[in-house]
């Protein structure tokens, strides 16, 4: 990646260090083009639920919580006078958080515990689940 990419391209914040969560991200990133000039950064977050979410709604809230802190974390590292640069040399804003967050949870007419996986972007105004 050049420098000018760098400075142009989307900047992603992973709220993990998993290196499985970094590289799922990676790799989702990867299939489109208008992310080609994208820069992945693993962050270090709590995800403000239990280490093994037990729900959907729980599991949920964890991967929203790591996105939202992922993006304040890196922000607040480029400090927002850079940020408002960038924003307006490129005409949008372009940081993300990403989380993901997986639990256990139940499902009905079925014993036990099934696995359950949710990631959640954001921009810091808007979230998609």
């Amino acid at each position: 990646m050049s420098p000018t990419d760098e400075a142009t391209g989307v900047r992603v914040a992973v709220g993990s260090t998993n290196p499985v969560k970094v590289a799922a991200t990676e790799l989702a990133l990867s299939r489109g083009d208008a992310l080609s000039a994208t820069t992945v950064e693993a962050v270090a977050v709590d995800s403000g639920v239990a280490d093994q979410p037990r729900g959907v709604a729980e599991t949920v809230e964890g991967a929203v919580t790591r996105a939202r802190r992922a993006l304040g974390e890196t922000r607040q590292a480029l400090g927002e006078t850079r940020r408002a640069l960038d924003e307006a040399a490129a005409g949008r804003g372009d940081d993300l958080g990403v989380g993901i967050e997986g639990g256990v949870a139940e499902r009905e007419g079925v014993d036990g515990l099934y696995l359950v996986m949710w990631a959640a972007v954001t921009d810091g105004d808007r979230v998609g689940r």
